[in-house]
């Protein structure tokens, strides 16, 4: 059969952000990137599991949970990488058209 094992992850935009000094000033965000970070914070868009490993022919479910917290639409752009492959990017799309009762 032959094959080799599939090292996988999903990464959220802010996975590689490094912390800043209380000091240092980040400046202002823009729209774009204060829409991003709300959206993260508030955990809107979750993905489990994260990361996993598949050998040859082996299968795995991926569940993207979309956790609304006010009507509007939300996007995110998450890369998905395979070890030593080219990342993807997918983008995460939700939307609440009226508050739930």
């Amino acid at each position: 059969m032959g094959g080799v094992n599939a090292e996988w992850q999903f990464k959220m935009p802010n996975d590689n952000e490094i912390p800043l000094e209380p000091w240092a000033d980040p400046g202002e965000p823009t729209a774009e990137q204060a829409f991003e970070r709300h959206i993260l914070e508030k955990k809107i868009f979750q993905i489990e599991p994260r990361r996993g490993s598949l050998a040859p022919g082996e299968q795995m479910d991926v569940t993207v949970y979309y956790y609304p917290k006010e009507v509007k639409l939300h996007y995110l752009k998450v890369f998905f990488h395979i070890l030593n492959g080219k990342p993807l990017i997918i983008n995460l799309q939700g939307e609440t058209l009226h508050r739930r009762a």
